[in-house]
């Protein structure tokens, strides 16, 4: 108790001398007894020792009298803070006497904590310089002590590779660096958080924020690659690249806020499809970047996953689609955003099992969700987007049919839905999906929106699919066809000919689908004769 009661002691005198508000004077004053106890442990425990006091209850005091210091240089901060009458000035020489205390005692007693006690009260210091010259900057607080904490990590490391705490601290500056800024730029509306109280940040204002993280994450990649070519700085590869990936994350985020209108906002069409484009287009080539590096130096476990890509996928789209508009020109060109998505699902479906690239689901349903946001303007038929999304999940698929063909992979191998489709054997698996995507969306927009064209397609592709399962012997193309065949017929008569599907050409493609399903129908007849059943036959698709 003696710190505290020494500190007590120093209140009540202020209070009784001085005639106003004792805080600015008794702070510093306990600040300073603070900052003179805490390297002079060491001394109290030998003298307790000399006084023939056991060597454990010494080493016991001294941890005592530690922290009765540290809780009053705690309280001392608090107070400095919270009064109105101590003010920054105070919590500044507070800050500075306790900062150079827990140094000294770091340098004389060995105590580590001690570095990192003068630095949060350093750092504390510092921001109270900076609020005193008023600047309320965020970042002018947070990137000086943040970088000087992973210059010290560098430094560490290079001299020790084996220090377990440098990279700890190393990642805790760049994420310190760069994760206030990510949240301001994420969470911050009209008023810019670092501005101070009251100034309105231009809704067309440059966003500088987005452009710095973005800067910064090219940066952190090229330290990245940097300290991977050096054996002592290895360590720090790791949280270098996945700050670098962090900051990416800006670029998204500021394609969001510009499809909202938060920044930028004149610009609209064409213009605001490739600045979104373009802010995400690059945080998505920073994310690969990363991936790679990680990719290189992260555990065996870790460098095969397929899900290092997938930010880099999520970001390009997710950055892309607030720029949505009622125009031609940003339908088309989220239509083409779509169908390059697409070409990604149908390389991971060909290269299933020897790509990097995310799983074959994810691209396809970052796919439709853009097809989604490319149709919401509802200037173009649903059909513009179901048959590519259908096909390219086909091509997926077909392409999985040919490797299990090709390998003869044992059917009792376990297929997981992330590598689809590799592993999985039957065509309900790897051809259902493609084939219920592409008509599933025409059959019910024929109840909702008909049209003699669509009804037309409709029976077309059922068809194909009828065909191609019958001649190659495949259960889901023909089933998935012979069911759709009645179940557009019930629509289309639902609708009432006529009114939205016209009759002549409605009943010629159904004498023209009658046709082709009785020859099939007889030639396969020919071809197997009369020994097995209908359910037999249906049974020994594949």
């Amino acid at each position: 108790m003696l710190v505290p009661t020494i500190a007590v002691v120093v209140v009540c005198l202020g209070a009784q001398v001085l005639a106003v508000s004792a805080s600015p004077v008794t702070l510093p004053v306990i600040a300073a007894i603070v900052a003179l106890v805490l390297p002079s442990t060491t001394l109290v425990r030998d003298a307790l020792r000399r006084n023939r006091l056991r060597a454990d209850a010494a080493a016991a005091a001294r941890i005592a009298i530690e922290a009765s210091a540290l809780l009053t240089g705690a309280i001392a901060t608090v107070l400095a803070l919270a009064r109105e009458a101590s003010g920054l000035g105070t919590t500044f020489l507070v800050l500075i006497l306790l900062g150079i205390g827990a140094g000294a005692s770091a340098v004389f007693t060995g105590r580590r904590y001690g570095w990192w006690v003068a630095g949060a009260a350093f750092t504390g210091a510092l921001w109270c310089v900076w609020a005193l010259n008023g600047v309320a900057l965020v970042e002018a607080s947070v990137l000086p002590p943040a970088l000087a904490a992973a210059l010290v990590a560098g430094l560490l490391a290079a001299r020790k590779p084996d220090m377990r705490g440098a990279r700890g601290l190393f990642a805790a500056g760049l994420g310190v660096a760069v994760l206030p800024t990510l949240a301001l730029l994420a969470f911050a509306r009209s008023a810019d958080a670092g501005a101070a109280a009251g100034a309105v940040v231009a809704p067309d204002a440059l966003p500088w924020r987005a452009l710095a993280l973005l800067a910064a994450g090219i940066v952190l990649l090229l330290f990245g690659a940097g300290f991977a070519r050096s054996p002592r700085m290895r360590a720090l590869v790791l949280p270098t690249y996945v700050a670098a990936a962090v900051a990416a994350v800006a670029g998204p985020v500021q394609g969001v806020r510009m499809g909202l209108g938060g920044e930028l906002s004149f610009l609209h069409g064409v213009g605001l499809f490739f600045a979104c484009f373009g802010s995400a287009a690059v945080a998505a080539i920073i994310l690969t970047v990363a991936a790679r590096g990680i990719r290189q130096t992260a555990p065996a476990r870790m460098s095969r996953s397929r899900w290092l890509t997938a930010p880099a996928v999520l970001a390009l789209a997710i950055g892309t689609w607030g720029a949505i508009e009622r125009d031609w020109a940003s339908i088309w060109l989220m239509w083409t955003l779509m169908l390059g998505l697409l070409v990604l699902v149908a390389v991971a479906g060909a290269r299933a099992g020897r790509t990097t690239l995310p799983p074959v689901w994810l691209l396809f349903s970052v796919s439709f969700v853009t097809a989604v946001v490319a149709w919401s303007p509802r200037d173009l038929r649903v059909e513009w987007f179901s048959l590519p999304l259908g096909a390219f999940l086909l091509l997926a698929g077909i392409a999985g049919m040919r490797q299990a063909s090709a390998s003869m992979a044992d059917a009792s191998a376990s297929a997981a839905l992330n590598e689809w489709p590799a592993r999985w054997q039957s065509s309900w698996a790897l051809l259902a999906p493609g084939i219920v995507t592409m008509m599933s969306a025409s059959i019910v927009a024929t109840f909702t929106d008909p049209l003699t064209w669509r009804a037309i397609l409709v029976m077309a592709l059922a068809l194909g699919a009828i065909m191609v399962g019958a001649a190659r012997r495949l259960a889901a193309p023909f089933i998935l066809g012979m069911l759709v065949l009645p179940i557009e017929n019930v629509f289309v008569f639902a609708v009432q000919i006529g009114r939205g599907v016209q009759s002549m050409p409605w009943w010629i493609t159904l004498a023209v689908i009658g046709a082709v399903l009785l020859t099939i129908a007889v030639t396969y007849e020919r071809r197997t004769g009369n020994e097995s059943t209908v359910v037999a036959r249906i049974r020994d698709l594949r």
